[in-house]
C-alpha cells in the first residue's frame, strides 16, 4: 500500500465539501419552493373564497385551512336527527306473547301485511 498524499486527499475533501453544501443549498431551494407553492395556494382558496362569499375565513380557525380538523370537530353532528314518532299502541299481553311464541310472531306479520295493503 502506498502512503496517503495529503494534497490529493485535501482536494477530495475540498470537492466533497463543495458537493455537500451544493446539496444543502438544493435541499434549501426546494423547500423554500414547496412553502411559497403552499402559500399561493391558500392565497388562490382565500381569493376564491372571498368571490363566493364576500369575506375570508379567519386564519385563527385551524379547522377550516387544515386537512386534519381539530379533535372536538370530528364527533360534532352533521345532521340531527327528528324525534322519534310515537310507538303503535300495542296491548301489553300481545307483546309479551309475540316476544315468545313463533306462531304469534307469524299471526302478528301477518295481520300487518294485510292492514298495510
Amino acid at each position: 500500500m502506498r502512503p496517503p498524499q495529503n494534497g490529493l486527499d485535501a482536494k477530495a475533501s475540498r470537492h466533497s465539501e463543495r458537493k455537500r453544501q451544493a446539496l444543502r443549498r438544493t435541499q434549501e431551494a426546494a423547500a423554500e419552493a414547496r412553502r411559497r407553492a403552499i402559500d399561493n395556494q391558500r392565497r388562490r382558496e382565500e381569493e376564491k373564497y372571498q368571490g363566493i362569499f364576500g369575506q375570508i375565513p379567519d386564519p385563527a380557525d385551524e379547522a377550516a385551512t387544515t386537512d386534519h380538523p381539530s379533535p372536538a370537530s370530528n364527533n360534532a353532528p352533521t345532521v340531527i336527527a327528528p324525534p322519534a314518532a310515537e310507538p303503535a299502541n300495542v296491548p301489553e299481553e300481545i307483546v309479551e306473547e309475540s316476544k315468545t311464541d313463533p306462531g304469534a310472531i307469524r299471526e302478528e306479520l301477518k295481520r300487518r301485511q294485510e292492514t298495510s295493503e
